[in-house]
């Protein structure tokens, strides 16, 4: 238990010290960690809109996916239908990072994987 606590202050520290840089995924625990059903975490939607506004990630006894997309937060149950996530749940994985689009390309039909990477 002790060691188990000093890894989760380590890991609070050491995410609150360092600045969001450009091009840098913030993630909350390991994809490790959920599969071994470690199926709740402590981390607020609230709190991890400062890390990230594109994203995905799971919440609590995997009540349902979660999506972040242009700064809202969604939880998509087993009806399939997002609903916008409450900012008090809490979130045992997450993946988020801040996207800004470099490029659009506008489809007027159906492209192909190669059409896309090479229309400029």
């Amino acid at each position: 238990m002790k060691l188990k606590l000093f890894f989760f202050i380590l890991f609070v520290c050491s995410a609150a010290s360092f600045p969001q840089k450009n091009n840098s995924l913030y993630q909350y625990s390991v994809i490790n960690a959920l599969s071994a059903g470690v199926y709740e975490g402590d981390l607020s939607v609230a709190r991890l809109k400062n890390f990230g506004n594109f994203g995905l990630g799971t919440f609590n006894d995997l009540d349902g996916e979660m999506i972040v997309l242009n700064g809202k937060v969604f939880q998509i149950r087993t009806d399939g239908k997002p609903v916008a996530a409450k900012h008090e749940a809490l979130l045992p994985f997450a993946a988020v990072t801040f996207f800004k689009c470099g490029k659009k390309i506008e489809m007027t039909s159906p492209l192909s994987l190669k059409d896309i990477m090479f229309k400029r």
